[in-house]
């Protein structure tokens, strides 16, 4: 999905042609589907090649348990949802997963033993198709999975609120992060286990109703400001951590409060990773129709460093010097989760030895989340190439913060001498997408991105 065209003839090397928006994995706008439908080995169309342009590689995808709520869930269920994942891998894209029981077609809800009981059943397929999970989210109860009108109750019940978030927890790597859908639900589960009881550090936020109206759609208690503590609480606990969100579906009533600088100063405070593109958006909302709404405003709405500056937000003066004239859409899309720039590099060979550094940029409202190897690759010519680790991890750039990247070492003994052009790869750290150029991440403006064997490499100039 990345466009690649042309073929060096020595080295492989395909000159990218870069799209609107950088197609890169685990951040940025994405869709809504539903996945692990029994019946349709090809299930619904997926909306990724119809936006290509925005470079969209993310989808919230649901996975709704709604016919077994008194069961185990049937072998159909698992190849279902395995079929998903075999078609996200395919696709080169991504989920922010999460499961649920209610969508107001149900027959019936499930116990706390009965969900615990198919996380325990689950686990083993999470673990094995976690290179295209992004995060799993903590959903499960109640409508939605959103953790309201239970009708056991659940949502009000702190020893299993604290349950299914520990369960989810353990279906997942160490190294890797659920979300929750309120901050109460977050400390209610803390309380309840008692302290150091569960790794908080691993559990983020998804603002299922972010700018709707004063409580963003009675996500907080008070209103969402600073000042009101859970409101500070985001603001404080989660800037490491995945932060997704959407618009209420058909925002008519919210243009004003989800107008483009509001969500702006938002998506910088809270360090969005990834948003809804569908929710009050006429193109993709069932609900909107063809009324205009929050994300129509968004596209509508011309954009420039000066509005960031009157604002007291921080600017790229790079970014808008490639793109003039972009909408508020077009900022937002380029710059939810991270956005990495080149601002040096450099590398001098005295025989097999090597020296320089590299310093990166990080411009986006949010870090990468997930592990990520930073490398330094060195190929010729004649098709040779070598991947140096540089022992960093892409978590290490935080927005608005420069990391020099030193570069220093021993090409193998074996190496032939001659030319070397220098480049750093930022692979994902599964070994199955590892060579994958889809699941890399590229720099953006000013940096030269090529394809060799499989390497997405950003290369030195």
């Amino acid at each position: 999905m990345h466009g690649f065209v042309g073929n060096g003839k020595a080295t492989g090397e395909r000159i990218r042609v870069e799209s609107e928006g950088l197609a890169n994995p685990e951040r940025g706008f994405r869709f809504e589907i539903k996945v692990g439908l029994e019946g349709s080995a090809t299930e619904n169309k997926w909306p990724f090649e119809d936006y290509k342009d925005d470079g969209i590689v993310m989808t919230q995808a649901y996975c709704y348990l709604s016919k077994y709520w008194n069961t185990d869930i049937a072998q159909s269920q698992l190849d279902a949802l395995q079929a998903s994942f075999d078609r996200a891998r395919r696709d080169g894209v991504k989920f922010v997963l999460r499961f649920a029981y209610q969508d107001g077609s149900e027959e019936g809800c499930p116990s706390i033993e009965r969900i615990l009981s198919h996380i325990e059943q689950l686990t083993p397929l999470i673990r094995k198709n976690i290179d295209v999970i992004y995060t799993l989210q903590t959903g499960w109860i109640g409508s939605w999975g959103e953790f309201h009108s239970d009708p056991n109750g659940l949502d009000k019940d702190s020893s299993a609120v604290a349950a299914v978030l520990n369960a989810t927890l353990k279906m997942l790597p160490n190294n890797r992060s659920t979300m929750m859908r309120c901050m109460r639900y977050r400390t209610k589960a803390e309380e309840y286990a008692g302290a150091g009881q569960l790794d908080m550090s691993r559990v983020g936020f998804f603002n299922d109703g972010t700018l709707a109206g004063t409580l963003d759609g009675c996500t907080f208690d008070h209103i969402a400001y600073k000042g009101d503590k859970e409101f500070d609480e985001v603001t404080e606990k989660c800037p490491n951590l995945p932060i997704d969100g959407e618009l209420f579906w058909n925002t008519v009533p919210d243009l004003l409060s989800a107008n483009a600088i509001n969500a702006i100063h938002r998506f910088i405070l809270h360090h969005y990773t990834t948003f809804s593109v569908v929710h009050s958006n006429s193109e993709l909302d069932p609900a909107q129709g063809s009324i205009y709404g929050s994300i129509d405003s968004w596209k509508a709405t011309p954009f420039s460093a000066n509005m960031l500056k009157a604002q007291g937000l921080p600017c790229d003066e790079n970014y808008f010097r490639h793109h003039p004239l972009p909408s508020a859409y077009e900022y937002i899309r380029d710059h939810l989760g991270y956005r990495l720039e080149t601002v040096k590099a450099d590398i001098s060979f005295e025989g097999r030895h090597y020296s320089g550094k590299a310093i990166v940029r990080n411009v986006g409202f949010a870090r990468p989340i997930n592990p990520r190897p930073v490398y330094l690759v060195l190929y010729n010519r004649k098709g040779e190439v070598y991947e140096m680790a540089t022992g960093m991890d892409a978590r290490e750039f935080q927005p608005w913060q420069e990391v020099e990247i030193p570069l220093s070492g021993m090409l193998p003994a074996d190496a032939p001498k001659g030319r070397y052009k220098a480049a750093l790869w930022l692979p994902d750290q599964e070994a199955s997408i590892k060579y994958r150029t889809e699941y890399a991440i590229e720099m953006a403006e000013g940096t030269r991105r090529v394809d060799v064997g499989g390497r997405l490499l950003n290369v030195f100039e």
